[in-house]
């Protein structure tokens, strides 16, 4: 009778095992594998709860056949010292089955609810995860009330959460997190616990995990932050807008805060600080400082030789931004026009008027309004004095209003 050269793990838990001259030696209970990124996950062996109810390990070399009728063992002799976990190895039953993955495929978080085991020719090996709701409904005994299909997704296109494997370093590194768009990180750590969310951007660089952490939930991203050591949060929160940072810091216990902005560079640190200053729910807490200024005189071919050798600009860039002497504003240059504007041109010459400002301490709706109303990207704000602060992003105030809208159909609970 030949051997089937693929099997769910499904189909095997539970499973008698018997010796190589069909004496009964147990059930099979978990089958363990070992992580070598990228390639899938190699078996080493089967736990076995023997007839004497002892959790024992049979090495993969000892095992003849393995399929849904059963597991045959090359030897009836077996070591019968108590199974014991060794590093870096993963228990697919234990610790993979119905939990959270993953798929690539479609870069959302899945359910591995069975995993296909292939016979390769050195051994066997996990070759996909099925995903389907069709697979827990066999395993539970719902199949004919069922009638979606099966999905195996292949385990290249799988990431598992080394967090949810509670002993071992099971080596997973998430190298296949690192290609994927900072939005569909974001919407990933959306649709898992805090603990995976930071393992995700413990993975990542610093720029690529600031921009995710500035798309997830408000209460997500301050428990990711404030979940890693106050260095490498400071080097997130660097990356981020110092508006983003400040709505952090500013959901942080006071001493976590001060020792993360302790560990920030200075001039950032300041910005950040300055904007906590202000409520959530104002224009002061949705502004940025993060915007190119430069004096009115400065001619088209200067300022794009600054923006070009500037070590940073901010993204996305709307406009200049033309002080005066006293740093009121002056008048605005949007990006299209100092494109298009003859190099010789002086800035003031193709600056046009604001067409609205707002105080700090207007409320968020209201600069939203403004926003709306004047069709603006980006709104400035200016203290009482006239003195010029910063602006409003019309990205910035959308994620206001979005939020407020959550909050209150009860998403974010």
């Amino acid at each position: 009778m030949g051997e089937n050269r693929v099997v769910l793990l499904s189909s095997l838990v539970g499973r008698p095992v018997r010796g190589s001259g069909g004496d009964p030696i147990g059930k099979l209970h978990d089958v363990v594998v070992r992580l070598d990124e990228p390639a899938p996950p190699i078996v080493v062996g089967i736990v076995v709860c023997t007839v004497g109810r002892r959790e024992v390990f049979i090495p993969i070399d000892e095992v003849a056949t393995m399929d849904d009728r059963g597991v045959a063992l090359r030897t009836s002799r077996i070591d019968v010292r108590p199974f014991v976990r060794r590093p870096g190895e993963i228990l697919l039953n234990k610790d993979l089955l119905d939990t959270k993955v993953i798929d690539l495929t479609r870069n959302r978080v899945a359910r591995a609810n069975d995993l296909e085991i292939d016979r390769v020719r050195d051994g066997w090996q996990v070759t996909a995860v099925d995903v389907s709701g069709a697979a827990l409904a066999a395993r539970i005994g719902l199949t004919r009330w069922f009638r979606g299909s099966r999905r195996l997704v292949p385990w290249d296109q799988i990431d598992v959460f080394a967090s949810q494997i509670p002993v071992g370093q099971p080596g997973v590194r998430h190298a296949k997190l690192a290609a994927l768009h900072p939005g569909d990180l974001a919407q990933i750590m959306d649709e898992v616990a805090a603990p995976q969310a930071r393992e995700i951007v413990a993975a990542l660089d610093e720029a690529r995990a600031a921009d995710a952490v500035e798309d997830i939930d408000p209460k997500l991203a301050v428990s990711v932050v404030g979940g890693v050591n106050p260095e490498q949060a400071a080097d997130i929160l660097e990356e981020m807008g110092d508006d983003a940072a400040a709505d952090v810091l500013g959901d942080l216990p006071p001493d976590e805060a001060e020792a993360i902005l302790r560990r920030m560079d200075p001039e950032d640190a300041e910005a950040v600080r300055t904007l906590m200053s202000y409520p959530d729910n104002t224009a002061g807490g949705l502004m940025t400082t993060e915007v190119v200024t430069l004096p009115g005189p400065t001619t088209v071919d200067e300022a794009m030789a600054h923006l070009r050798n500037a070590d940073w600009v901010p993204d996305p860039l709307p406009a200049i931004y033309l002080l005066d002497d006293e740093s009121r504003l002056a008048g605005i240059v949007p990006l299209r026009e100092l494109v298009l504007a003859d190099p010789a041109a002086t800035l003031q010459s193709i600056a046009t008027k604001p067409a609205g400002v707002c105080r700090p301490d207007v409320s968020a709706i209201e600069a939203a309004r403004l926003i709306a109303r004047y069709n603006l990207v980006a709104l400035p704000v200016e203290d009482e004095s006239g003195v010029f602060l910063g602006v409003v992003t019309i990205d910035d105030a959308l994620d206001f209003l979005i939020n407020q809208r959550r909050r209150r159909s009860g998403l974010f609970a």
